[in-house]
């Protein structure tokens, strides 16, 4: 959850920050954090470097994760006890690989 990985920062994160953070390319968080600056749930300003942009969840997006939260946990467990944990540790790792090889 994007929002959720803002908010574990205790400062502004910069939109590389995040996309390092989440093994993912700038352009892919850009496009996301533009739709929920449209939405209100994040403000996105300039950072030291005027190239630079840092993204802050607002008090809607603190609402918004708060109450996703305890769904995401709940289909997290779904997942887990529907695929057995031999199951979910392989999912895991193919993952992780699919991740490092940046397909």
């Amino acid at each position: 959850m994007l929002l959720q990985s803002i908010l574990r920062s205790e400062t502004e994160q910069s939109i590389t920050e995040l996309a390092q953070e989440l093994g993912s390319d700038r352009s892919t968080i850009g496009r996301n954090l533009r739709i929920l600056e449209r939405d209100g749930f994040v403000t996105v300003g300039k950072g030291f470097d005027r190239r630079e942009h840092v993204i802050q969840v607002t008090e809607k997006g603190q609402e918004a994760v708060s109450r996703a939260y305890p769904l995401w946990q709940k289909a997290q467990a779904a997942v887990a006890d529907a695929l057995g944990q031999d199951q979910l540790e392989q999912l895991k790792t193919l993952l992780s690989l699919l991740q490092e090889t940046s397909i």
